[in-house]
């Protein structure tokens, strides 16, 4: 899918020191969509840059949103996302279920202080459909905001909750 390249093709432009701070909208509809996201092509792409970006010195964090805390807490889901700790990811998570309202827009990327990506999600496959990409230093501040908002409330992965 041409978004999933475009993407990555902003992630591999990222260097040391400069960020990446991206959300992932799990699929909605049960457990084994889920499950079958993670091993989606173009999801295994974008998490592939992710890691290499992390690698080479790019602080990356992903925020992830679960319907239920039961999608979630499935092993090969939650193995995924500490491997993703393990390589230089900060992973957050929210819970659909255990938020009061949260807006549609909540699959973006943005690339450091250079542009944002935001998804359209097509909500009965739960894949993203298209996406708008905003370079303007104002749009990208507002993004900005709203993910330290979130990130602010999520859990991270691989520490105790409580």
């Amino acid at each position: 899918m041409k978004i999933y390249q475009d993407d990555s093709r902003s992630i591999h432009d990222l260097r040391r020191g400069e960020w990446l701070r991206s959300t992932c909208p799990m699929p909605r509809k049960s457990k084994e969509s889920v499950v079958e996201h993670i091993s989606d092509e173009h999801y295994i792409e974008s998490i592939d840059s992710h890691v290499v970006a992390a690698k080479r010195g790019v602080n990356v964090v992903r925020i992830y949103f679960f319907q239920t805390r039961e999608f979630f807490e499935q092993k090969i889901v939650k193995e995924h996302l500490l491997k993703l700790k393990e390589n230089n990811i900060d992973i957050l998570i929210k819970i659909f279920d255990e938020i009061v309202q949260l807006d549609n827009e909540i699959d973006f990327l943005i690339f450091g202080k250079t542009k944002v990506s935001v998804g359209a999600i097509d909500y009965a496959s739960g894949k993203v459909s298209s996406a708008i990409v905003h370079y303007d230093p104002k749009t990208i501040e507002i993004y900005t905001d709203i993910y330290d908002k979130m990130a602010r409330t999520a859990e991270r992965v691989g520490q105790p909750t409580g």
